[in-house]
Formats: structure tokens, C-alpha cells, sequence
């Protein structure tokens, strides 16, 4: 019989309007080009080390041929040595990749749509007695320092927050 043939696609496997499959070093090197100057190094870097892991899990596959049992794997095994915060990143990065391939003409399906994330439970934050409170204001000789950290346990925000506000970003 026939194989069925879908739009677009010729009998190689891969889209029409893609000059050959493409492998996953391929196409990560493909992905931080052409989006070097559109996103940031600490995302692009995050990219290139959730395709590192895929590698090292399911070998350099053409992107075509990634299917959603190795994207399950690749949750797996991941699970077994890194933690789950972690791993929502990687899997969020190759969710979109898979999209930019869809978008490239290399897939039709993105292989890590089905993926969900993992469940991380609600980290316990380090809470401030009064008493804490006291002893830490005790041990501050700087009245500057004094009202920052003050300005700090009253409005929750990080210290880099506190450097970067400006005046547009207080709403009176």
C-alpha cells in the first residue's frame, strides 16, 4: 500500500520548504544565530544546555524524528539527576525551540506540547522575628544602611530592586 501523503511534505520525511533535515547541534547553532540579538545571553545559554541534555539522552536525532517519547525521557532522566525548577526550564526552552522549528518548516507537530511541567512545591521563605529585627538594626552603625533595610522588610522588594527604583515607579 501507499504511505499517505500529507501537504507539504515529500517522501524524505521533511518539510518541502526546509533544504534537508536537520540535526539538533544543527539546529540549536541555527537558533542562538539568527536570535543573538533578540534574546538574551542567559536565555540563549539556557537553550544551548536543555539541547545539551537532549543530546546526551536521545543522541543528535534530526529534529524531525524527535517524538514525544523523547521528550518523556528526556523528563525522566533528567528527573533522576537535577531538580524539577530546573528541568520546567530546559522543557520551556525546547517548547519553544520545537515551536521556532514548526515556524521553520522542519516539524509540523511540536514533540514537547503534551510535556507538562513538573509540580515544584511552594518554597518556605526565612520569616523575621521582631526580635531578629531588633538585633539586626543593633548591629547596623549606618543610618543610610538602616533605613534601606527597613525600607526593605516593609516593601518586600530585593535589593537590586531597591537600587533600580526610579521615580516613574512609584505610584502616588
Amino acid at each position: 500500500s501507499q504511505p499517505m501523503l500529507v501537504p507539504g511534505w515529500n517522501p524524505k520525511g521533511y518539510l518541502n520548504n526546509a533544504n534537508k533535515p536537520i540535526n539538533l547541534i544543527e539546529f540549536i547553532t541555527l537558533i542562538r544565530k539568527n536570535f543573538s540579538n533578540t534574546k538574551s545571553s542567559k536565555t540563549l545559554e539556557a537553550c544551548k544546555t536543555a539541547f545539551d541534555h537532549l543530546i546526551e539522552i536521545v543522541g543528535n536525532k534530526t529534529v524531525f524524528s524527535i517524538n514525544q517519547s523523547d521528550a518523556d525521557l528526556f523528563v525522566n532522566k533528567l528527573h533522576e539527576k537535577l531538580r524539577k525548577s530546573s528541568i520546567n526550564i530546559y522543557l520551556r526552552q525546547l517548547k519553544s525551540s520545537f515551536n521556532i522549528a514548526i515556524e521553520y518548516g522542519y516539524i509540523t507537530d511540536n514533540p514537547f506540547k503534551k510535556v507538562k511541567e513538573l509540580r515544584v512545591p511552594d518554597k518556605l521563605r526565612p520569616n523575621l522575628s521582631d526580635e531578629d529585627i531588633e538585633k539586626l538594626f543593633k548591629v547596623i552603625d549606618n543610618p543610610l544602611i538602616i533605613k534601606i533595610v527597613k525600607f526593605a522588610l516593609y516593601t518586600g522588594m530585593r535589593i537590586s530592586e531597591i537600587i533600580n527604583l526610579q521615580w516613574n515607579d512609584i505610584d502616588f
